[in-house]
């Protein structure tokens, strides 16, 4: 991504040491990398497809949403696995990673996980991909898994990455055991 298109120095300075993003002279890079993945995104989608192998990116697995996505990384990868990914940040200090995701030719939007029902439609999605979005699934006796479940199509993926739960939060803990 070249410099120029995207005014957001700050994030190169905030991620730039969790290899998210790095800035070499006139253009933005992505490592693939990141705190989730560790050992780049590549190999975090090889050891999806290990763990789950009827995940046939690009296949089974056509289009995803990733909620939380950062700077995009996952739907980057994706897409070069021949699945369009919608990735999604939330309202918060995170709404200018968008612009990065949008430069790198993966669809992009701003949304609020505080509603009931999302603006999804129905059966949109083949996996739906969450890694460290902090979004607490099981409120509300768990309607946003409920909505998870509908925007899911038949033989869809959740994919719930959080290592470890958050400690901090005591009450997603105890929920999550």
């Amino acid at each position: 991504v070249w410099f120029s298109n995207v005014p957001h120095t700050r994030l190169v300075e905030d991620k730039g040491g969790q290899n998210w993003i790095s800035r070499d002279k006139n253009k933005f890079k992505f490592p693939g990398g990141g705190t989730q993945f560790i050992h780049g995104a590549n190999e975090y989608l090889d050891h999806i497809a290990k763990m789950i192998p009827e995940i046939t990116f690009g296949r089974h697995i056509r289009v995803a949403l990733d909620v939380g996505c950062g700077v995009a990384s996952f739907g980057a990868y994706l897409l070069q696995r021949n699945v369009v990914t919608l990735s999604v940040a939330p309202k918060d200090v995170h709404e200018n990673q968008i612009q990065f995701a949008l430069e790198r030719g993966v669809p992009a939007m701003v949304a609020a996980f505080a509603t009931r029902r999302l603006l999804y439609p129905s059966q949109a999605f083949d996996l739906i991909h969450c890694s460290r979005c902090r979004i607490n699934w099981t409120r509300d006796d768990g309607i946003l898994l409920l909505e998870v479940n509908r925007m899911l199509r038949a033989g869809g993926y959740f994919v719930w990455a959080a290592q470890p739960v958050y400690k901090h939060e005591e009450v997603l803990e105890e929920q999550w055991e």
